[in-house]
């Protein structure tokens, strides 16, 4: 697996015309402890059952049906989470996991979700939300699920449709040291979504990737002016510092000599010594 620091990739991601039209990407994210990881391992096949969490970012290029699909798996701390929209634009799909034993993690995982819809760079994309850890819970209670994370508002809002997103239930752990078949069914539709509208996706993808490199120059050059303004500023701190120190210091040596010219004019006469005793 490929990882790297996601400080390091914010904004080096773009989207490479030279690349097969059957390149696929997919952003992984979620909420820390979603399963984000462990999904990744089970897409490669792995046996690893409990991977380590990632800080940052891995990403891994799987062949899946005669086509590459790469899948961006990213850290899902609150500190890292504004990260995440620096992939939007050249990804095809977003799958978003959610621990559904833990309410609080439900809980959470709505507000995240909807912040992640308000964006534009994901309008008309399909929107897979797992519904991950259904292994330590008695039943999965979808309806339930469904109104939890606020999904028919989503709709209604505008920020997804009800053919772009979709609720499916599994567990990212083996079972009986296998893959859950649900994984592969729910990739299979996020697949074939992609498939009936990837020429749509594609010049979404290429136009979203433009205008994110345009506006990341941008702010590159404006970062730049502004190192340079602070760096003159500083030279020109720098140098009336030095001028007022110059200034003191001929102030002084120039007092110095007043001092002792003062001294040297001055004379004393035996007599003027001799009446005053």
């Amino acid at each position: 697996m490929k990882w790297f620091n996601c400080f390091n990739c914010c904004c080096c991601c773009c989207y490479n015309s030279k690349e097969s039209n059957n390149d696929i990407i997919f952003l992984i994210i979620g909420i820390n402890d979603s399963g984000k990881t462990t999904l990744l391992h089970r897409l490669l096949n792995d046996k690893v059952d409990q991977p380590t969490p990632t800080w940052g970012f891995t990403t891994e290029t799987i062949p899946y049906k005669k086509q590459h699909i790469t899948f961006y798996d990213v850290g899902g701390a609150a500190s890292i989470r504004d990260i995440w929209k620096n992939y939007y634009a050249e990804s095809y799909g977003i799958i978003f996991l959610v621990d559904v034993s833990d309410e609080k993690s439900i809980t959470e995982s709505k507000q995240v979700l909807e912040e992640v819809l308000s964006d534009n760079r994901l309008k008309s994309k399909p929107i897979l939300i797992l519904a991950n850890k259904v292994d330590k819970i008695s039943s999965f209670e979808y309806i339930e699920t469904y109104n939890k994370l606020n999904i028919e508002n989503l709709i209604m809002e505008g920020k997804t449709s009800i053919d772009k997103v979709l609720l499916y239930p599994c567990s990212c752990l083996l079972i009986d040291g296998e893959r859950d078949p649900r994984i592969d069914s729910s990739l299979e539709w996020i697949l074939d979504n992609v498939k009936q509208n990837k020429a749509l996706l594609t010049n979404k993808i290429k136009n979203d990737v433009e205008v994110q490199r345009r506006e990341y120059l941008e702010e590159q050059a404006k970062k730049k002016k502004r190192v340079e303004e602070y760096r003159k500023q500083r030279e020109l701190q720098q140098q009336q510092q030095l001028q007022q120190e110059q200034f003191l210091n001929s102030t002084n040596t120039q007092q110095e000599k007043n001092k002792n010219r003062s001294l040297r004019s001055v004379k004393i006469y035996p007599e003027m010594c001799e009446s005053n005793i």
